[in-house]
């Protein structure tokens, strides 16, 4: 179960934001985490399904969800929910979206991500977005916000350079680290934690490779 956690404890929406903008669908989450403190909740769509946790995990898991301090937040695109990946065959492409952001105290607006960037703060709760390239959508408001829309144009796969790159140095400090002060059993265990870390480093330098072939940053 990949899940990123972007509140409460250690949470960090622009890290997610980066994995996703590398092409990862990598469902949010969060949750309680000290019962003194205000914290968020995940709030998963069931539709018609019952109530039962194997369908509520596995709504988590798809990304059918949203997580709120407070406002409930409702957001779909062509009908279909967060988590759904909508492939059409060429941009730019129309997508209509419903958005609804309810408080205590009635609507409040919410703003429209695509690929991590506010396209449009609105409090309409039905509107078109034109895009045209593959990347994801998303919707937020204060105190609240969805899991991803994942938009694929067909070959044109989703990935970001500037994002991945962001990566490149985080792996090189993990690799010196185990270098100059990992301790392990034996040398083997020690090589095969190289190994590992330069399997993620070339997912990133294919995902980098890949976008400056699409002439896309």
């Amino acid at each position: 179960l990949q899940i990123a956690e972007i509140e409460g404890n250690g949470g960090q929406t622009d890290v997610w934001y980066d994995l996703l903008n590398c092409g990862f669908k990598i469902p949010a989450t969060a949750g309680p985490d000290w019962f003194m403190k205000d914290t968020p909740r995940v709030y998963v769509y069931l539709g018609k399904k019952p109530l039962t946790l194997d369908n509520w995990r596995t709504g988590l898991q798809q990304g059918n969800s949203f997580i709120t301090r407070g406002p409930m937040l409702f957001f779909q695109v062509n009908g279909e929910p967060p988590g759904s990946v909508l492939k059409v065959n060429k941009g730019p492409s129309g997508f209509a979206v419903t958005a609804i952001a309810r408080t205590p105290n009635g609507p409040i607006p919410v703003e429209v991500l695509y690929s991590g960037e506010v396209i449009l703060t609105t409090s309409e709760t039905s509107f078109e977005v034109t895009l045209e390239d593959s990347g994801w959508l998303a919707v937020r408001c204060e105190g609240a916000h969805s899991n991803p829309v994942y938009i694929h144009v067909e070959g044109r796969p989703a990935g970001s350079a500037k994002a991945a790159r962001k990566f490149i140095p985080i792996i090189e400090r993990l690799s010196d680290w185990v270098h100059t002060k990992g301790l392990f059993y034996d040398e083997n265990q020690k090589k095969e934690v190289l190994r590992v870390i330069e399997e993620g480093r070339a997912v990133y330098e294919k995902i980098i490779k890949t976008a400056n072939e699409l002439r896309r940053e």
